[in-house]
């Protein structure tokens, strides 16, 4: 007597999920199954999977639909108190361009500089990312000054270095070159 029953041979399904956002861009869920109403991108499984595995959070990020679709890193203020720490960001008020030995502090063209009162002075402060209390120098800049655009000499390292600075403007960005 034979107690072996062959079964057919069975294959699951790939799941896919469904990653729903606002017209903002903003992601609201991530769902194995479609809702009835809502914008979404299908994804793949795999894409999820990696995704979640890497450490990264959903919350981080918002989606950008043109030619691509594409997850875009969202800019978040970071502050200290009254000081607001700059992060990577292209699109500001104030732009901090780094290169190798210097750094450059440029305004926007887009922002209207006649309302601006131009005896206005400045203050930038790099510390460390170890410790935000130790000051290694104090940048002093006037208005007329970033309106032409203001290089200093400094050899600044992201890993070692943070730029921090009173918020004035509604928002910094640095750059590296």
């Amino acid at each position: 007597m034979n107690n072996n029953i062959e079964l057919e041979k069975v294959e699951f399904s790939k799941q896919s999920y469904y990653l729903y956002y606002d017209d903002n861009g903003k992601i609201t869920d991530l769902l194995n199954y479609k809702k009835e109403f809502g914008s979404y991108v299908e994804l793949s499984e795999k894409f999820v999977v990696d995704f979640r595995s890497s450490g990264k959070s959903l919350e981080s990020y918002t989606i950008k639909i043109g030619k691509n679709i594409r997850l875009e890193r969202k800019t978040i203020e970071r502050g200290i108190g009254t000081f607001y720490i700059v992060s990577e960001r292209k699109d500001a008020d104030v732009i901090i361009s780094v290169s190798k030995k210097a750094l450059k502090f440029k305004l926007s063209k887009t922002l209207n500089h006649k309302i601006m009162n131009q005896d206005n002075v400045y203050k930038f402060y790099i510390v460390s990312t170890d410790n935000l209390n130790f000051l290694k120098e104090v940048i002093k800049i006037k208005h007329s000054q970033l309106i032409k655009g203001y290089k200093i000499s400094y050899i600044f390292n992201k890993n070692n270095d943070v730029l921090i600075t009173s918020k004035l403007f509604d928002s910094y960005g640095i750059n590296y070159e």
